[in-house]
């Protein structure tokens, strides 16, 4: 590890390893009547099929299938970079692009896994809205990659920002498993020594957002936020039961 990245990793320990947990009471957290949370889950639900699916011709689809098909594992690299140039070359539509830019990342990690890190880290800091194929968050699939190729030595600031972003920026039914993937390498990292329980607060973090979840869905099922007047009701979820007062907001 060169002095550069040691003085790099020096200036952010402070804030890896003190993780504001205090900052975080779900408890106290106002739910608007329309359900719109002051915390960004409106990203984790069932995966959609992307609308920049549906917009591609039935050729583009075939191409893409073909490039992303088990037998396009041994493809000779310059067909697979070059097929990868036609399909950008037919559309302007940037998640599009990132989605392929994501394909030419994984297609780096066997020959030059330094310069596919640096792609991973880039689309796994991207903000929400690019969708994979699959419809979950693009960089969700991208933090997965990034995992599998990072060595303890290679956690810095941006690999952290872009682990903490999955949980709140691109929150999806990824994240839990992303966090539990990161737990063997975030335990190996000697420098900064807080990195583990820095982990341990996104767990936490987390675990407060789909209890947030958890009282969105018990109170639209109750009903109480239709109500214009002062409602009470006792919501049950698999977390346990509250009482929920609402009131009109002045």
């Amino acid at each position: 590890m060169s002095s550069n990245q040691l003085s790099s990793l020096g200036s952010w320990t402070a804030f890896a390893g003190g993780f504001p947990l205090l900052d975080f009471a779900p408890e106290q957290a106002a739910l608007e009547r329309d359900l719109v949370l002051n915390f960004p889950m409106s990203a984790v639900r069932v995966p959609q099929p992307p609308a920049w699916l549906d917009e591609m011709t039935s050729e583009w689809r075939q191409q893409w299938e073909r490039l992303k098909s088990p037998d396009a594992t041994g493809m000779n690299p310059s067909t697979g970079s070059n097929l990868l140039e036609q399909l950008g070359d037919t559309t302007r539509n940037g998640v599009v692009h990132f989605n392929l830019d994501l394909e030419r990342a994984r297609r780096l990690m066997s020959t030059d896994r330094t310069a596919a890190r640096q792609e991973l880290v880039r689309l796994a800091r991207m903000g929400p809205g690019q969708l994979s194929e699959t419809g979950v968050p693009l960089p969700n699939i991208a933090m997965a990659l990034l995992l599998r190729i990072t060595e303890p030595n290679e956690v810095d600031e941006e690999f952290w920002t872009a682990l903490r972003d999955q949980v709140f920026h691109v929150p999806s039914l990824l994240t839990p498993a992303l966090l539990e993937q990161a737990k063997p390498l975030i335990t190996r990292v000697t420098h900064p020594s807080g990195l583990p329980a820095a982990l341990h607060a996104l767990n936490t973090c987390w675990d407060g957002f789909e209890r947030l979840r958890d009282l969105s869905e018990g109170l639209r099922s109750a009903g109480v936020l239709k109500s214009t007047n002062a409602a009470a009701a006792w919501i049950h979820t698999s977390r346990g039961r509250y009482l929920a007062i609402c009131r009109r907001a002045d």
